[in-house]
């Protein structure tokens, strides 16, 4: 069973960096690409972080349980999660019509990995329990990625999404999506956690 774990996470790593490639192949003749921009995309960065967690599952498999590991797949489970879902809600309705990210990058990067994110979440649970208190952990980095992407913004004159551009529609607009974006993260949270534990609990009485 480990084999076939570690075979898929290599595999799905494989497909990341296979999406990430493809994105840069496609549009590396556009005036407007830069390759800072490119990797300042949530998506991209989630899924890079998604890849190196998997690959440190591959590596560590069979090793003795680790908590600072389980919350790193707790983070890259939730990243992904809020990928998938915030595109299908606020950016799939836009890409369709601009055609701007490759359909490829779109599948990979966008539906598949986050279920293939929850699939490794449910078949391989975290060996320690993780509790609800530590959840605030797992919005570190997309506070500091807001707050990277607010920073930088005016400097290049460029944001990676439109509901992050307080230019076009002012901070208070820019603040009620993402509040409405950590509201949802909650629930995704503790759902995560709850099904680890059970998960846990179910396969050390089986």
């Amino acid at each position: 069973m480990r084999v076939l774990i570690s075979s898929a996470r290599l595999v799905c790593v494989l497909f990341i960096w296979a999406a990430i490639a493809n994105g840069i192949v496609a549009k590396w003749d556009s005036p407007a690409f830069t390759l800072s921009n490119y990797f300042s995309y949530f998506t991209n960065i989630s899924n890079l972080f998604a890849s190196a967690v998997l690959l440190a599952g591959v590596f560590r498999s069979g090793q003795s349980a680790s908590r600072t590991a389980d919350m790193l797949r707790a983070a890259a489970t939730l990243y992904l999660l809020v990928t998938a879902i915030v595109y299908a809600l606020l950016l799939a309705p836009i890409d369709a019509l601009t055609h701007a990210t490759p359909s490829f990058n779109n599948w990979v990067l966008h539906r598949i990995m986050p279920l293939a994110m929850v699939a490794d979440w449910l078949i391989d649970p975290p060996r320690t329990r993780l509790r609800l208190r530590e959840a605030w952990m797992l919005l570190i980095f997309p506070i500091a990625y807001v707050t990277y992407t607010l920073v930088r913004g005016p400097f290049v004159d460029w944001y990676p999404y439109s509901f992050l551009n307080p230019q076009r529609n002012g901070y208070g607009f820019v603040f009620e999506y993402l509040l409405g974006i950590v509201a949802g993260s909650l629930p995704l949270i503790a759902a995560i956690m709850w099904s680890a534990n059970v998960r846990r609990t179910a396969s050390s009485n089986a």
